[in-house]
Protein backbone atom coordinates (compact mmCIF):
# COMPACT_ATOMS: atom_id res chain seq x y z
CA UNK A 1 0.00 0.00 0.00
CA UNK A 2 3.02 2.37 0.99
CA UNK A 3 4.36 1.63 -2.00
CA UNK A 4 1.61 1.97 -4.04
CA UNK A 5 1.28 5.98 -2.55
CA UNK A 6 4.84 6.66 -3.04
CA UNK A 7 4.49 5.80 -6.36
CA UNK A 8 1.14 7.84 -7.13
CA UNK A 9 2.89 10.96 -5.69
CA UNK A 10 5.92 10.57 -8.04
CA UNK A 11 3.57 10.22 -11.13
CA UNK A 12 1.89 13.34 -9.41
CA UNK A 13 4.73 15.36 -9.31
CA UNK A 14 6.17 14.47 -12.59
CA UNK A 15 3.32 15.31 -13.78
CA UNK A 16 3.30 18.84 -12.03
CA UNK A 17 6.70 19.56 -13.39
CA UNK A 18 6.17 18.60 -16.87
CA UNK A 19 3.08 21.17 -16.77
CA UNK A 20 4.93 24.01 -15.25
CA UNK A 21 7.93 23.45 -17.90
CA UNK A 22 5.31 23.64 -20.61
CA UNK A 23 3.69 26.07 -19.47
CA UNK A 24 7.12 28.10 -19.33
CA UNK A 25 8.15 27.16 -22.85
CA UNK A 26 4.73 28.67 -24.27
CA UNK A 27 5.16 32.35 -21.79
CA UNK A 28 8.90 32.50 -23.61
CA UNK A 29 7.83 31.55 -27.07
CA UNK A 30 4.91 34.01 -26.36
CA UNK A 31 7.47 36.65 -25.43
CA UNK A 32 9.57 35.88 -28.19
CA UNK A 33 6.73 36.49 -30.44
CA UNK A 34 6.28 40.03 -28.98
CA UNK A 35 9.93 40.83 -30.03
CA UNK A 36 11.34 43.80 -32.46
CA UNK A 37 13.91 44.39 -34.40
CA UNK A 38 14.98 47.94 -36.18
CA UNK A 39 17.03 49.32 -38.56
CA UNK A 40 18.01 52.77 -38.72
CA UNK A 41 17.70 55.21 -41.56
CA UNK A 42 18.71 58.36 -42.17
CA UNK A 43 16.26 60.65 -44.37
CA UNK A 44 17.58 60.87 -48.02
CA UNK A 45 19.92 63.96 -48.76
CA UNK A 46 20.35 66.22 -52.13
CA UNK A 47 24.19 67.04 -53.47
CA UNK A 48 24.86 70.23 -50.67
CA UNK A 49 27.60 71.42 -53.27
CA UNK A 50 27.89 71.71 -56.85
CA UNK A 51 31.57 69.67 -57.10
CA UNK A 52 33.42 67.51 -54.76
CA UNK A 53 35.21 69.75 -51.96
CA UNK A 54 36.72 67.19 -50.71
CA UNK A 55 39.00 64.33 -51.58
CA UNK A 56 38.52 60.66 -51.91
CA UNK A 57 37.79 59.08 -48.40
CA UNK A 58 38.06 55.23 -47.52
CA UNK A 59 34.92 54.41 -44.85
CA UNK A 60 36.87 52.39 -41.49
CA UNK A 61 35.01 50.62 -39.38
CA UNK A 62 32.58 52.44 -36.73
CA UNK A 63 32.59 51.54 -32.73
CA UNK A 64 29.85 52.61 -29.74
CA UNK A 65 30.91 53.22 -26.15
CA UNK A 66 29.83 50.75 -23.88
CA UNK A 67 26.21 50.29 -23.18
CA UNK A 68 25.62 51.72 -26.87
CA UNK A 69 26.66 48.91 -28.40
CA UNK A 70 24.02 46.40 -27.83
CA UNK A 71 21.61 44.96 -29.88
CA UNK A 72 18.88 45.98 -27.64
CA UNK A 73 17.42 49.59 -27.15
CA UNK A 74 19.52 51.12 -24.28
CA UNK A 75 16.71 52.82 -22.06
CA UNK A 76 16.97 55.56 -19.07
CA UNK A 77 14.17 55.35 -16.96
CA UNK A 78 12.67 57.94 -14.72
CA UNK A 79 14.08 56.63 -11.77
CA UNK A 80 17.80 57.38 -12.96
CA UNK A 81 18.27 53.54 -14.05
CA UNK A 82 19.81 52.51 -17.25
CA UNK A 83 18.27 49.29 -18.86
CA UNK A 84 18.14 47.15 -21.81
CA UNK A 85 14.83 46.64 -23.53
CA UNK A 86 13.80 43.13 -23.89
CA UNK A 87 11.28 43.51 -26.80
CA UNK A 88 13.13 46.32 -28.92
CA UNK A 89 16.59 46.21 -30.79
CA UNK A 90 18.48 46.42 -33.78
CA UNK A 91 18.89 43.96 -36.56
CA UNK A 92 22.77 44.14 -36.41
CA UNK A 93 25.34 46.55 -34.20
CA UNK A 94 23.77 49.52 -33.85
CA UNK A 95 27.49 51.10 -34.69
CA UNK A 96 27.47 49.00 -37.84
CA UNK A 97 24.49 50.29 -38.91
CA UNK A 98 24.95 53.56 -38.09
CA UNK A 99 28.26 53.13 -40.29
CA UNK A 100 25.96 52.37 -43.46
CA UNK A 101 23.76 55.18 -42.54
CA UNK A 102 26.96 57.63 -42.20
CA UNK A 103 28.20 56.67 -45.91
CA UNK A 104 25.03 56.70 -47.39
CA UNK A 105 23.82 59.86 -46.14
CA UNK A 106 28.19 61.34 -46.76
CA UNK A 107 28.15 60.34 -50.31
CA UNK A 108 24.55 61.74 -51.12
CA UNK A 109 25.89 64.91 -49.96
CA UNK A 110 28.44 65.21 -53.11
CA UNK A 111 31.18 66.77 -50.69
CA UNK A 112 33.60 63.93 -51.34
CA UNK A 113 35.12 62.72 -54.82
CA UNK A 114 34.31 59.00 -53.75
CA UNK A 115 33.04 57.30 -50.91
CA UNK A 116 34.96 53.72 -50.60
CA UNK A 117 33.85 51.12 -47.87
CA UNK A 118 37.00 49.57 -45.73
CA UNK A 119 36.47 46.55 -47.86
CA UNK A 120 37.59 48.04 -51.25
CA UNK A 121 41.21 47.81 -52.75
CA UNK A 122 41.28 51.36 -53.24
CA UNK A 123 44.02 53.00 -50.85
CA UNK A 124 43.19 56.50 -50.55
CA UNK A 125 44.75 58.98 -48.74
CA UNK A 126 42.10 59.69 -46.03
CA UNK A 127 39.76 57.91 -44.08
CA UNK A 128 36.43 58.28 -42.01
CA UNK A 129 36.07 56.42 -38.73
CA UNK A 130 32.91 57.03 -36.26
CA UNK A 131 32.12 56.69 -32.58
CA UNK A 132 28.74 56.27 -31.26
CA UNK A 133 28.93 58.13 -28.35
CA UNK A 134 25.13 57.77 -26.87
CA UNK A 135 22.49 56.25 -28.62
CA UNK A 136 19.07 55.34 -26.29
CA UNK A 137 15.41 56.02 -25.14
CA UNK A 138 14.96 58.84 -22.30
CA UNK A 139 12.11 58.57 -20.06
CA UNK A 140 13.90 60.80 -17.53
CA UNK A 141 12.13 64.04 -18.60
CA UNK A 142 8.63 65.44 -19.06
CA UNK A 143 8.86 64.27 -22.44
CA UNK A 144 10.12 61.12 -23.93
CA UNK A 145 12.97 61.14 -25.61
CA UNK A 146 15.57 59.81 -28.21
CA UNK A 147 19.54 61.21 -27.78
CA UNK A 148 22.13 60.25 -29.99
CA UNK A 149 25.59 61.58 -30.13
CA UNK A 150 28.08 61.02 -33.20
CA UNK A 151 31.77 61.59 -33.29
CA UNK A 152 33.52 61.54 -36.75
CA UNK A 153 37.31 61.31 -37.57
CA UNK A 154 39.35 62.05 -40.68
CA UNK A 155 42.45 60.54 -40.44
CA UNK A 156 45.55 60.46 -42.55
CA UNK A 157 45.98 56.76 -43.34
CA UNK A 158 49.59 57.96 -44.94
CA UNK A 159 51.14 58.66 -41.14
CA UNK A 160 52.07 56.18 -39.40
CA UNK A 161 49.97 56.97 -36.66
CA UNK A 162 46.89 57.87 -38.65
CA UNK A 163 46.81 61.38 -37.86
CA UNK A 164 43.67 62.82 -36.81
CA UNK A 165 43.36 65.56 -39.18
CA UNK A 166 39.93 66.78 -38.95
CA UNK A 167 37.26 65.51 -36.02
CA UNK A 168 33.60 66.66 -35.55
CA UNK A 169 30.89 65.70 -33.25
CA UNK A 170 27.26 66.09 -33.49
CA UNK A 171 23.58 65.68 -31.17
CA UNK A 172 20.54 65.19 -31.72
CA UNK A 173 17.72 65.03 -29.22
CA UNK A 174 14.14 64.08 -30.80
CA UNK A 175 10.76 63.75 -28.91
CA UNK A 176 8.67 60.84 -29.24
CA UNK A 177 5.76 62.04 -31.89
CA UNK A 178 3.47 58.93 -30.21
CA UNK A 179 3.15 55.91 -28.44
CA UNK A 180 3.06 53.49 -31.72
CA UNK A 181 5.19 50.87 -31.59
CA UNK A 182 7.54 52.16 -34.07
CA UNK A 183 7.72 55.45 -32.80
CA UNK A 184 11.12 55.23 -30.77
CA UNK A 185 12.51 53.90 -34.26
CA UNK A 186 11.19 56.56 -35.83
CA UNK A 187 12.75 58.91 -33.77
CA UNK A 188 16.38 57.80 -34.19
CA UNK A 189 15.89 57.75 -37.62
CA UNK A 190 15.13 61.71 -36.97
CA UNK A 191 17.61 61.94 -34.59
CA UNK A 192 20.53 60.39 -36.63
CA UNK A 193 19.75 62.30 -39.99
CA UNK A 194 19.92 65.87 -37.84
CA UNK A 195 23.19 64.49 -36.70
CA UNK A 196 24.68 63.23 -40.27
CA UNK A 197 23.58 67.22 -41.49
CA UNK A 198 25.27 69.01 -38.57
CA UNK A 199 28.29 66.80 -39.48
CA UNK A 200 27.92 67.58 -43.14
CA UNK A 201 27.76 71.09 -42.54
CA UNK A 202 30.97 71.13 -40.83
CA UNK A 203 32.76 69.31 -43.31
CA UNK A 204 31.59 71.85 -45.79
CA UNK A 205 34.40 73.97 -44.08
CA UNK A 206 37.18 71.53 -43.27
CA UNK A 207 40.28 71.03 -45.31
CA UNK A 208 42.65 68.51 -45.60
CA UNK A 209 44.24 67.74 -48.96
CA UNK A 210 47.47 66.55 -49.38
Amino acid sequence: MKMGVLLSLVSACCVLLAGCFSAGVSAQKKADALKRTYLPVAVATVPVVERPLLPAIKLRAFTALSPYDSLQFVVRRANGETALDYYRGWVAAPQDLIRSQTGRYLEQTGLFEAMYDASSGTQPAWGLEGTVVECFLDYQGAEPAVQMTLRLLVLDEESVAFNVVFATQATARVPLQSQGEDSAVQAFNVALSQVLAECAAKFKTATFKK
